[in-house]
């Protein structure tokens, strides 16, 4: 959308006000594969054009973890933390032997070779507009988590997703076509792609069971019988990633 304001609130926090956007179709409504596949191109397209833009100020830091809004860890303090929640996990069904090879991988995970560059930082289907008919992507929406990342980081560890979202009640699984297209239309060596968003999506799933594993171990949140709901569904979505993660180690 159009951009029509930019500011700062009394409080500090930065804010945009964007104009309407009329005559575009969500994305996520389409349920035929070919013209997913079609979208996604186009939607990886949007990425790399962002991915283009110049920003000035320090593009070397590599950040991750949270303290609000703002990154705090380096992949190195990252990585200590999710090999600790890895050694903890008893939900992923990893042996101790393939904890400790995936352990290995975080930690020889050469992040710097990905480039800093702008991101959306959430770009799945739902937060597109497209052209009924071409497909064009007419709007990106929801850009509040906008930011400064490795691509693989803040772009390509967003468009891939569980093949049934645990939130998302009627999104349409990923078919692993889709996936395939994404990865081709973000460019670079296929095999080297698929490796690390192995390595980083694994770090994310392990980060995200432990919040789930403390949350329920906790007890005193009113929604227990929804938390667990979800990380039953969290999980049935994962086993194809759990699966290629499990060859991965084998192989590796």
């Amino acid at each position: 959308p159009q951009v029509s304001q930019v500011g700062t609130l009394d409080n500090g926090q930065p804010y945009s006000i964007e104009n309407w956007v009329y005559g575009g179709v969500p994305a996520d409504t389409f349920e035929d594969e070919s013209m997913r596949i079609t979208i996604w191109k186009n939607v990886v397209a949007e990425a790399r054009k962002l991915a283009s833009v110049y920003l000035q100020g320090e593009q070397t830091k590599h950040s991750f973890g949270f303290n609000g809004d703002s990154p705090t860890e380096t992949w190195a303090q990252h990585c200590d933390k999710v090999i600790r929640a890895l050694e903890r996990d008893t939900q992923l069904g990893l042996s101790p032997k393939e904890k400790d090879k995936l352990a290995s991988s975080l930690r020889s995970f050469d992040l710097t070779k990905y480039p800093q560059s702008l991101c959306h930082g959430d770009l799945k289907l739902d937060n597109v507009l497209v052209h009924p008919d071409t497909l064009e992507v007419i709007a990106v929406v929801d850009w509040e988590i906008a930011r400064l990342a490795p691509s693989i980081v803040g772009e390509l560890a967003t468009t891939i997703e569980p093949a049934v979202l645990d939130i998302k009640k009627n999104a349409v699984p990923q078919s692993v076509a889709e996936r395939l297209a994404i990865l081709a239309a973000f460019g670079g060596n296929q095999e080297d792609l698929q490796r690390d968003l192995t390595i980083f999506f694994a770090a994310d799933v392990v980060m995200n069971l432990d919040d789930y594993a403390s949350v329920l171990a906790e007890g005193t949140r009113p929604d227990l019988a929804t938390m667990r709901e979800r990380l039953g569904n969290y999980l049935r979505g994962l086993q194809p990633d759990i699966d290629n993660l499990k060859r991965f180690l084998a192989a590796n």
